[in-house]
């Protein structure tokens, strides 16, 4: 998301880490609370930012659940879209579990295993 954003700061990251210091050096944000909408059946905060990418004015919106303040989802809409409009792209994630374990092998590419997919990539050249 933070790459969505073309680098603007997530308040949801950075507020419980830096508290009012990750809004900027005087607290001004260009985050704002914008309404409440339900994702994947949660009540969620809606928080926009505007940004622009090569000359286009869009606003980001992130969903921040009411009860658990995770993030719910996220969409990325031209600026004064209407409600209605779809955005141009947009996350939204049904299930989130914290501190679920994860098995040590999860993310590991062992030494055969990069042998086989160095093999597999020049055959398919």
């Amino acid at each position: 998301v933070y790459f969505m954003t073309d680098g603007a700061p997530m308040p949801e990251i950075a507020l419980p880490i830096d508290g009012p210091a990750a809004l900027g050096a005087n607290a001004v944000s260009e985050w704002r609370l914008s309404g409440v909408r339900w994702v994947s059946q949660r009540p969620c905060h809606v928080l926009t930012h505007p940004y622009s990418i090569d000359r286009e004015d869009l606003t980001m919106a992130i969903w921040i659940d009411q009860d658990t303040n995770l993030l719910r989802g996220w969409a990325v809409q031209r600026k004064g879209a209407d409600v209605d409009d779809p955005p141009i792209v947009s996350c939204e994630y049904d299930s989130i579990e914290l501190n679920a374990p994860i098995a040590e092998d999860q993310f590991a590419v062992g030494r055969d295993r990069s042998r086989a997919i160095a093999r597999a990539n020049v055959r398919a050249e």
